[in-house]
């Protein structure tokens, strides 16, 4: 066996990664659709415009010899609603899936990136809330916001470091210092009703912020910290 056998069979396997949410695969069939919505869009108005055009002149000539310039105007209005409606369903589509492959993919990729393996998905809502897509000079741009929802200066560099210094994330964020010192505060007391796989975000929190000792002791005891 030679020297660089011996190297290789004493490297450690690669540890698997956890699936950010949204492959590169993915991505790019979503950018392809969007594509072809636009494309399909264009025609549309277009074939629409052109339709109008010859519809309005050929039923301007009817409506001049009949005189009925009225049911003319109440017709084309009734068609022009129709095209509008029609025309914002498609921009609400093409909003949705421009935001997928943007602040979705990122909201996912940050998930993935901060959070232990397998906890990924409790750490994603938090992200997304605070991700939004706009449109800046015809270009999909991803901003973040504020923690109550309003635009900021922040960047998803800025949000990255906010998640990982916040303490109600430690126990599921990948790297954390997060240890059982304090938790004997319920020294003997009786297990809780749920572990911590068991509870909501919303009632680890508030468990957290009622009762920091026997919180930790939950999180411990999920991870098999000893005390």
């Amino acid at each position: 066996m030679t020297d660089k056998d011996v190297e290789d069979t004493e490297k450690p396997a690669d540890e698997p990664q956890e699936n950010p949410g949204v492959s590169p695969e993915e991505i790019e069939a979503l950018k392809e659709s969007v594509a072809k919505l636009e494309a399909k869009n264009r025609e549309l108005a277009e074939e629409k415009a052109k339709a109008k055009k010859a519809a309005e002149e050929a039923a301007m000539e009817r409506a001049k010899k009949d005189g009925d310039l009225e049911s003319l105007e109440k017709s084309w209005a009734e068609k022009l609603e129709s095209a509008k409606s029609e025309l914002s369903g498609e921009l609400g589509e093409y909003k949705r899936m421009v935001s997928e492959i943007t602040s979705g993919s990122e909201a996912h990729k940050l998930a993935a990136d901060l959070a232990l393996p397998g906890h990924a998905e409790l750490l994603l809502p938090h992200i997304q809330g605070r991700l939004r897509t706009e449109i800046r000079d015809g270009k999909p741009v991803v901003k973040v916001l504020d923690a109550e929802g309003n635009p900021s200066a922040l960047t998803v560099d800025d949000l990255r470091k906010e998640v990982k210094e916040n303490q109600v994330f430690a126990p599921i964020l990948a790297g954390s210092k997060a240890t059982g010192a304090g938790s004997a505060g319920k020294s003997g007391g009786a297990a809780p009703a749920k572990g911590w796989d068991e509870m909501t975000d919303t009632e680890r929190v508030s468990l957290r912020r009622e009762d920091p000792d026997e919180y930790q002791r939950v999180v411990d005891a999920f991870y098999n910290r000893k005390t």
